[in-house]
């Protein structure tokens, strides 16, 4: 009969040698080697020699305190020596303890720290000769042990990860005291394990004990993670990023050919780049081909081929997207490639990361320095890197040359022996300013005859597609995918629009014509033609119209929309004053209206297929482009101009069922730039502008606020506004643009005597009511929830502050959105970890420094950036003027064109805009005076009157130097009121007296 407790001991010793091949595995050969032969005897001539210099420097350590781990371990060593061999388990203990004792003493902090941790760790390990008899007994208290020794060689892997790093001397003073405190868990553990040890524990008790210290270490690790995430304006580390769903798209076209692209496998220069051992330096290289190349489609591919690699590299890759503001800049790149960074490297970076969000007080990413510093120290403590970016032509001319001049430098300063340590891919089109920035770099240039395999294989699948579904002869297909491929000019964009316009054909006749000769592209835009043929010419007049909306949405649009966003604009119906979601909305796909030209993505994202698109539609006679700037202006402050915008809506629940606020979002964050374009192309004259003028009065009715202080208007302000300086309110309106882009890129908290519009108010209330009936929905039948969320979006939970990405993109839970606003109001967070301040933050660095001087014995180091410092990207908000086609606008039917009112005979233009101001002739007067009780019908009617009780501070005269005064002594209670004033015959005489009286 075998003997069991032999097998059990087998078993147990199997659990060792488990441990150390998962520590081996992570040893280069060189390490495995050295440590492999390491005995006690050459770790103490090493101590022995370590404490001679430390005296020799007269930086005294009693290196004695070592002693208690270096028995513990020599006893480890005997007790398992009974069970087989355990020179090699002692070993790669005795070699990594070796090795980082020298390597940290040239870091004073980080020795001393070290030799005080192996002194808690020989103090937590039990006196294992004394208890020998227990694991020769005890299958349990043998598996205490095992794990004992899981912990210090996991207790190594860490410490000597962190000694190794490349950038180590940059890191070590941010990292050193974060990373340290993953050493405490394992150490509790020993501790834990050696009171296991004394106290026999059972099996069972064994691994409910680390269940739960496991579960808590990775919920710790996680709520820090979710946190550094949204900082860097990213997903969570298991949730996709644009990129990667980019990718995905990419790599599904390539599905249907899945040699696609495979030609550049065969070019020396791509090659060159690729080669892990041998690549040229520096390692750069542009690849460049004409509109519709295929050049995305090929960088999946390359992303493909990277990540093949073996050993496998840090992979970084970025697909740019005009007019996207989260992916058409140097600042989106860089974050998502922190992001990524942070998710590859999550043990050596998470400290750094973690060191640098504590201190700063932004909720979002944004100062220029801080990203470079990162993303810089970041790459280059990596093994090795593959940098991939696609379409930089896409990008703004600055930005451009932003991102090609930083990762060039990054890549040619690299120093010896690591001059491969970061390589670099670009891809875009090949034009005068890419030229430039290239310049000197590797060139790839994709040339007809590189994709001409491709073409054809697509030719033949998408005929082949054609053919099952009308049935074609063989003869037909073939032809048919001949005119494909000899109409794609090397351009695969052209054969897929093709296929596209082919396939939504009704009839075999109709295809027969589309492949005739004088049909047949000669040029991409032809391609389009075809495609606003198909669609403009068998479609009602409804249908075109309705596509007309999206494309002019589309070409306007100051961010990507959303297919609900659309809808809900869809449904506004401002003659109404209503939002009629069922009624109004499209019931059909955007594919549907708008063909092969625009694409919806994964997350509702609706937008045009290719950047060619777009600048096809902004020059086509399909689409009336003059007044789309206009339109988009007018319909957004219409709409904030309805009732269900006003302060106290009365019936606020059933609007936000109806789905009445699915615009605002956009609206509400927009208003401003739209009003600004269109101001600077109008005419005063113009119908539309007057529209335009007539509805901004309305706004500032319902909306104004009367700041009582002041903001500064520049010129370039005054001169986009130019055309409507003839309104009674023109300082008003000043007031609440200037306003409003202050709120867009500032980060900080608003200045209440500052605020000039009520509509971040309003859409907070809004909010609170909408979440309220999401979370109802959520706890009920699924169909309401989902009913609401088509309406509004899956992440319902949006921050307040209309510079943050998630004033539109929000959250999926109340809890996530509160622990990133959390980070706006609290942004000073203590950078000691463990503290409840390093979660929860402070409102000052004041208070800061206090808690850190207070509670942790330190002062913090006070560099925190300006909590009122603008977005990096403020530039981008800044409006520009458009050139756009004449074309001349299709007569309109005949309509009501005055609406007046009949109390007081104001006349309007707009019939919702007389509607607005009837409120103010109502009985429903709800706005009282918290003064004198006056009731008014509007808030900003009330907050204007109880300016009127408070001290009039504008003042006509003052005291000059000499004691003598100017001036007439007449008060008044607003700024532009005394210089109207000024602008009298009497005023001008006040003025004038003032330099008089001071001579």
């Amino acid at each position: 009969m075998p003997d069991c407790s032999a097998m059990s001991a087998q078993s147990d010793l199997s659990a060792f040698h488990t441990a150390l091949k998962q520590f081996k595995d992570g040893l280069d050969h060189a390490e495995k080697e050295a440590f492999r032969l390491v005995e006690l005897d050459d770790l103490l001539k090493e101590i022995n020699d370590l404490q001679a210099r430390l005296v020799r420097q007269r930086r005294g350590k009693n290196l004695a305190r070592l002693r208690p781990f270096l028995e513990a371990i020599d006893q480890l060593g005997k007790v398992v020596e009974v069970f087989g061999n355990s020179s090699e388990f002692v070993a790669f203990v005795w070699g990594p303890m070796k090795f980082l004792l020298h390597v940290s003493i040239s870091w004073s902090d980080a020795f001393h720290d070290l030799v005080d941790m192996y002194e808690k760790i020989g103090e937590s390990l039990p006196q294992l000769l004394q208890t020998e008899r227990l694991f020769h007994e005890d299958t349990a208290m043998r598996r205490v042990l095992a794990l004992m020794y899981k912990d210090i060689l996991e207790f190594h892997r860490l410490a000597m990860r962190y000694f190794k790093q490349p950038m180590l001397k940059q890191l070590f003073q941010a990292t050193w005291k974060t990373y340290k405190t993953r050493f405490d868990l394992l150490i509790s553990n020993i501790h834990d394990h050696g009171m296991l040890v004394q106290n026999q524990a059972t099996l069972a008790q064994i691994e409910e004990f680390r269940r739960e210290r496991l579960a808590d270490c990775q919920q710790y690790e996680a709520q820090r993670l979710r946190e550094m995430y949204t900082w860097l304006r990213s997903p969570n580390h298991d949730q996709a990023s644009n990129a990667e769903n980019d990718q995905y798209e990419y790599a599904r076209v390539r599905k249907y050919c899945p040699s696609s692209g495979r030609w550049v496998l065969s070019k020396q220069a791509f090659n060159e780049w690729m080669d892990p051992a041998y690549p040229p330096i520096p390692p750069l290289l542009w690849i460049n081909g004409v509109p519709g190349a295929g050049k995305s489609v090929l960088t999946s591919l390359i992303v493909e081929q990277v990540r093949l690699l073996s050993p496998a590299p840090t992979l970084l890759f970025f697909y740019c997207k005009g007019r996207d503001n989260s992916r058409d800049d140097f600042v989106s790149i860089a974050r998502s490639f922190l992001s990524e960074l942070l998710r590859c490297h999550q043990d050596i970076l998470s400290p750094f990361f973690y060191d640098k969000f504590s201190k700063s007080n932004e909720a979002v990413l944004s100062k220029l320095q801080d990203i470079e510093e990162l993303l810089r120290v970041s790459l280059l403590n990596c093994a090795k890197v593959y940098i991939v970016i696609d379409g930089i032509d896409e990008c703004r001319r600055d930005e451009r040359k932003r991102i090609t001049s930083w990762f060039r430098d990054v890549v040619e300063n690299l120093e010896p022996p690591n001059l491969d340590r970061v390589r670099c891919l670009f891809v875009s089109q090949d034009d005068g300013v890419a030229r430039k920035d290239f310049d000197g770099i590797t060139t790839l240039k994709i040339k007809p005859a590189d994709v001409k395999d491709d073409i054809e294989q697509y030719s033949l699948h998408a005929a082949a597609q054609i053919q099952l579904k009308f049935q074609l002869s063989d003869d037909m297909t073939a032809d048919m995918a001949f005119k494909m491929r000899e109409a794609a000019d090397g351009m695969i964009l052209v054969v897929q629009l093709m296929a596209s316009n082919l396939e939504h054909q009704t009839t075999v006749e109709e295809i027969e014509d589309e492949l005739q000769d004088e049909m047949l592209p000669e040029q991409l835009s032809h391609v389009y033609d075809r495609i606003m043929v198909r669609l403009f010419e068998r479609a009602s007049n409804r249908e075109k119209e309705a596509s007309r909306i999206i494309f002019r949405w589309l070409l306007y649009a100051k961010r990507p929309l959303r297919w609900h966003e659309i809808q809900a604009a869809q449904a506004i119906n401002l003659d109404e004053q209503s939002v009629e979601w069922e009624r109004r909305r499209f019931r059909v796909e955007p594919k549907d209206l708008c063909g092969s030209l625009v694409t919806l993505s994964s997350d509702g994202r609706v937008d045009f297929v290719h950047s060619t698109a777009r600048s096809y539609l902004a020059r086509s006679k399909h689409i009336d482009l003059s007044s789309g700037e206009l339109a988009l202006a007018n319909l957004c402050v219409d709409y904030l101009n309805m009732p269900g915008f006003h302060q106290g809506i009365p019936n606020l629940t059933s609007l936000v069922s109806g789905g009445h606020y699915g615009f605002m979002d956009y609206a509400v964050a927009h208003w401003v730039r739209h009003v600004e374009e269109a101001a600077l192309a109008a005419n005063e004259e113009d119908a539309m502008v007057k529209d335009l003028a007539e509805s901004l009065m309305i706004l500032l009715d319902i909306h104004f606020m009367m700041p009582t202080k002041q903001l500064y208007v520049s010129q370039s302000n005054k001169k986009r506004l130019q055309v409507f300086e003839r309104l009674p309110r023109f300082h008003d309106l000043k007031q609440a643009v200037v306003w409003t882009h202050k709120e867009l890129n500032s980060f900080g908290e608003t200045r209440e005597p500052e605020r000039a519009l009520d509509l971040v108010c309003v859409v907070n209330n809004i909010r609170s009511e909408l979440e309220q009936a999401l979370n109802d929905a959520r706890n009920g039948p699924a169909e309401e929830a989902e009913r609401l969320e088509a309406i509004y979006g899956p992440k319902p939970f949006k921050c307040d502050r209309l510079s943050c990405r998630y004033f539109y993109d929000g959250f999926t839970t109340a809890q996530q959105r509160q622990q990133h606003h959390d980070k706006h109001k609290l942004p000073f967070r203590c950078v000691v970890v463990g503290c409840p301040r390093a979660s929860f933050g402070m409102a000052s660095s004041v208070e800061l420094e206090k808690h850190l001087k207070d509670t942790h014995g330190h002062p913090g180091n006070g560099d925190f950036p300006d909590l009122d410092e603008p977005s990096d990207q403020e530039s981008a908000t800044k409006p520009k003027r458009r050139k756009r086609p004449t074309a001349t606008p299709k007569a309109k039917r005949p309509r009501i064109s005055e609406w007046v009112c009949y109390v007081c005979s104001k006349v309007f233009r707009k019939k919702f805009n007389l509607e607005s101001h009837m409120a103010t002739h109502t009985d429903e007067r709800q706005f009282r005076c918290g003064v004198c009780d006056l009731a008014f019908a509007r808030a900003s009617d009330r907050n204007r009157h109880e300016k009127t009780h408070e001290a009039r501070e504008f003042v006509c005269g003052g005291e000059l130097p000499d004691g003598q005064t100017w001036g007439c002594g007449q008060k008044f209670a607003r700024a532009d009121t005394l210089r109207n004033h000024h602008r009298t015959k009497a005023g001008q005489g006040c003025v004038r007296a003032a330099p008089l009286g001071g001579s």
